[in-house]
């Protein structure tokens, strides 16, 4: 499970930034690291637009600062940080049809608002 917050979205020149906090729980409920992150939307071209991420992923304290562990925790956030892009990439381009393939169930009004177009 994961409790995934935002601030409003902020529209900087060309670009959206949407700010978010995403607070994952294992399945035995136990805390896992913390993601604060920036999610920009700025056109590129004149039909297409590129979406990045741009964050930090903070470990617990007690969590393992190196190792095999460590290197797990990076590629299964690296996996999670690529799902997250994707189903955002595809509410944007299409947001009814995003939800109805079930790839993203609900997206917050804010991330759809990444799909509005950018004031001059």
């Amino acid at each position: 499970l994961a409790d995934v917050r935002h601030r409003d979205l902020v529209i900087r020149g060309e670009s959206a930034v949407l700010t978010l906090r995403w607070v994952a729980t294992g399945p035995d409920g136990t805390l896992l690291p913390v993601l604060d992150a920036d999610l920009t939307l700025r056109p590129c071209g004149e039909h297409a637009a590129r979406l990045s991420l741009a964050g930090i992923c903070r470990p617990l304290p007690g969590s393992p600062e190196a190792g095999p562990d460590r290197a797990i925790l990076h590629r299964a956030a690296a996996a999670t940080i690529r799902s997250l892009l994707s189903r955002i990439a595809d509410a944007v381009a299409d947001p009814d049809g995003a939800a109805t393939a079930g790839r993203a169930a609900r997206v917050p009004d804010a991330a759809r608002r990444l799909a509005a177009p950018v004031p001059p």
